[in-house]
């Protein structure tokens, strides 16, 4: 993986903002949506990941929500 992932639902405006970021700060990113992947939203309630968005680094390791992206891209 050689971009963020963002898990969000359609009508999240805070995964909206955090894709926002990620083209702002021009990082590579892939958006997933849980209305179009019952898998993922079975594999989130398993992880006890209960909201959107969860962001994940290119690398895989999870970054956490919109306030964890700011804080995670104030850092590189």
């Amino acid at each position: 993986m050689s971009q963020f992932h963002v898990v969000s639902t359609k009508t999240c405006k805070f995964c909206k903002e955090a894709v926002n970021l990620l083209e702002a700060e021009e990082l590579d990113y892939q958006v997933t949506y849980l209305e179009d992947d019952p898998c993922l939203k079975t594999l989130m309630a398993m992880a006890n990941l209960t909201t959107v968005p969860q962001i994940f680094r290119p690398d895989g390791e999870l970054v956490g929500g919109f306030n964890n992206l700011k804080a995670y891209i104030g850092r590189i």
